[in-house]
């Protein structure tokens, strides 16, 4: 699909993306010389940008070229849902697009009308550590209205901060992305609480590990529970739309987890990695997905 194609599809879905009008808060990438030629890179004028608050991306000429991960501390939107692309993507986390890393402000940071391409070819097995959008240690974080694609990760990565005190992310909301192409996961949530998965359509087509991976790492700091999945479309033919996980030497439960009004294509709509894997208080109903 294209990524005009796309955009049109999440407005018939989700009707209107998030406004595009800029507020006097934001500051253009633009005005920190990010070109978006395709040929310079723009790593280092938007990393400038989001360094100094709320920022704006409008839609460019071509695309912005990336290399290296950029650190998101404050909201980023995009105007006319503007690419960042990931050139010389190889699986390692260095080649992350967007990393929010430890952000628990009272406000909820979002991210918001982009389109974020972490440059799989579809083919190279060279790692799983690259993501689209990463979330490490944060509260208060919304991911909403933005296509995500091609990741040799996932799209969306939930995890704990890399560093003591090694905090869980919590109150994260995913919702109205179309995100599609990853080599492992579209969603996967590895260490998070009050997770909002809802109104996305999510897309892989091979049959590496699932659309939505719950799977804490054998590491008890990493907790996952209170994981609300509701309303997404899926094409997922070869994988499970929904996969929970736990290593039998990790010592706690995953913990309230609602799969409720799902529709689409997958392998199965739920499974759980049988006979370690333990699920407390989960509710699964009311989803249309058909092998």
């Amino acid at each position: 699909m294209t990524a005009c194609f796309l955009s049109a599809l999440l407005v018939a879905w989700f009707g209107t993306p998030p406004s595009d009008h800029s507020t006097s808060a934001e500051a253009s990438v633009q005005s920190f010389g990010a070109r978006g030629d395709g040929v310079a890179d723009d790593s280092d004028a938007l990393q400038a940008a989001f360094d100094s608050g709320p920022s704006v991306l409008p839609r460019p000429s071509a695309y912005y070229r990336i290399t290296r991960t950029l650190r998101v501390s404050s909201s980023v939107r995009g105007v006319g849902m503007p690419e960042l692309r990931m050139v010389g993507a190889d699986g390692s986390p260095a080649k992350t697009l967007l990393a929010v890393i430890g952000y628990a402000g009272p406000m909820p940071l979002t991210v918001t009308g982009l389109h974020l391409n972490g440059g799989w070819d579809g083919v190279g097995t060279a790692g799983e550590w690259s993501h689209t959008i990463s979330i490490l240690g944060s509260r208060n974080v919304v991911i909403e209205g933005n296509e995500l694609d091609s990741p040799y990760g996932d799209n969306v990565y939930l995890g704990k901060l890399p560093v003591p005190p090694h905090t869980n992310s919590a109150r994260i909301t995913i919702r109205r992305n179309a995100a599609r192409s990853p080599r492992r996961c579209n969603i996967a949530v590895v260490a998070a609480q009050e997770v909002v998965i809802e109104d996305n359509y999510l897309e892989k087509t091979n049959g590496y590990v699932a659309a939505i991976d719950l799977e804490p790492n054998n590491d008890p700091r990493d907790r996952v529970s209170s994981v609300l999945i509701i309303n997404n479309k899926v094409f997922a033919p070869k994988s499970p739309f929904v996969y929970a996980y736990t290593t039998s030497g990790y010592p706690f439960s995953i913990r309230g987890v609602t799969v409720d009004g799902n529709s689409g294509k997958a392998r199965a709509a739920y499974a759980v990695g049988k006979p370690q894997t333990r699920v407390e208080l989960q509710v699964v109903r009311n989803n249309h997905i058909t092998p």
